[in-house]
């Protein structure tokens, strides 16, 4: 899932331009046409992109063979705490309250 949102997000203005191209023909062509401008969805598309990565990595390592219970304990934890800062977190969130 990390792949294909950082795909995305490096094709966005190709696939905007594909979109607004079959937007005259295709039905769903214009409605996500018009999802794709809609900035709100562009920034929280950019917002997930490090939740991913905290959880991608969290995944790969649960995957490993020598991975110990509190070994994958310590690595759930060390996911949460990542991601409670940098979504939760008053302090240092880095988007604002209103997303």
């Amino acid at each position: 899932m990390l792949n294909l949102a950082e795909r995305v997000l490096v094709e966005y203005i190709t696939l905007l331009v594909k979109m607004a191209m079959d937007n005259f023909t295709n039905h769903q062509a214009k409605f996500n046409c018009e999802h794709l401008c809609d900035l709100q969805i562009l920034l929280e598309l950019s917002c997930i992109l490090p939740l991913l990565e905290f959880v991608n990595v969290l995944i790969k390592f649960a995957q490993m063979w020598n991975v110990f219970v509190f070994g994958l304990v310590v690595a759930i934890n060390f996911c949460q705490i990542n991601i409670f800062n940098m979504y939760c977190d008053k302090n240092s969130k880095f988007f604002a309250d209103n997303f």
